[in-house]
């Protein structure tokens, strides 16, 4: 019965760690907005677009992204550190992760794809008004 109760508490408390990450909180509100990125080594209709994250009805934090091409593909999962921030996606069927490092309106790192990682770089797009 104990390693029962054990086994309970560390499932319940992975899945609360997990949930707070989807969470929105007044520290991420510099995440909210487009991004436009560029990842030079991945083939064309995937090198250039923009992220953009926003908070839902749940105040949680969700995504997109929208390729110059105009296609478009939803984030999958959201993690955001102190100043880090890791996102997944599914591109024709491949899981990309996403590892940035945010440095005010910047966001370097690379993402792990199929065929290997490949740089990025993101830039906040300004809204004008």
């Amino acid at each position: 019965m104990k390693k029962i109760l054990t086994i309970l508490s560390i499932l319940f408390l992975l899945t609360s760690v997990a949930k707070a990450n989807f969470i929105f909180n007044e520290s991420d509100e510099t995440l909210l907005g487009s991004w436009v990125f560029s990842v030079n080594e991945a083939p064309w209709e995937y090198s250039k677009g923009k992220v953009v994250f926003e908070k839902d009805d749940a105040n949680e934090l969700t995504g997109k992204v929208i390729f110059d091409s105009g296609r478009q593909i939803p984030i999958l999962s959201i993690s955001v550190g102190e100043s880090t921030l890791t996102f997944e996606v599914n591109v024709d069927g491949n899981h990309v992760t996403s590892f940035m490092a945010l440095d005010g309106d910047i966001m370097t790192g690379h993402v792990q794809t199929a065929d290997g990682n490949m740089n990025f770089s993101a830039q906040k797009e300004i809204s004008e008004g």
